[in-house]
């Protein structure tokens, strides 16, 4: 799994750098944790939490992934086959924006112990305002234009998406 920005389609690398800074002025450290992905990648992914464990850690051998517990392989971790980390999946050979990406998966850092931590905890709250950390951070990211995964008919706080229809 890449974790790079120019990974993203063009129009959306500038909203997301901005969307950044803004989530770090208001306390919020974010983290890339997957932007592009191999179908190889996802196929392993997306049998968490619905293959038997065995099956899953072959899978995620295949695709170059490292071997997780048993728990862990038990856990979801994609929604959708067709997910918009695989570029073959959003963008036709002969498109312009072809080998692009439309979505970022992020967590939020925090300093826990004076050591900084990635966190998933989606009632996160660093900054002691009552408001989870990841809904402050999807609401900054629909402000420049990104889908929020949080307000998606399955939830995913951790995922934003660009749409389509503003290329």
């Amino acid at each position: 799994m890449l974790r790079q920005i120019t990974d993203l389609v063009g129009p959306a690398q500038g909203a997301y750098h901005a969307a950044k800074k803004e989530c770090q002025e208001s306390g919020l450290v974010i983290v890339e944790t997957c932007i592009k992905r191999s179908p190889l990648e996802h196929i392993a992914l997306y049998a968490q939490g619905r293959r038997p464990y065995n099956e899953v850690c072959r899978l995620r051998t295949s695709a170059g992934l490292w071997l997780i517990d048993a728990f862990t392989a038990n856990r979801k971790v994609s929604w959708t086959f067709q997910s918009k980390h695989i570029a073959e999946y959003c963008f036709p050979k002969n498109h312009k924006y072809y080998g692009k990406v439309l979505a970022v998966d992020f967590c939020i850092k925090h300093h826990a112990d004076r050591r900084p931590r990635q966190n998933w905890n989606i009632k996160l709250t660093v900054n002691d305002d009552e408001v989870h950390d990841y809904n402050k951070a999807g609401e900054i990211f629909e402000k420049y234009g990104f889908i929020w995964g949080g307000k998606l008919e399955i939830p995913d706080r951790l995922h934003i998406e660009w749409s389509v229809n503003k290329l």
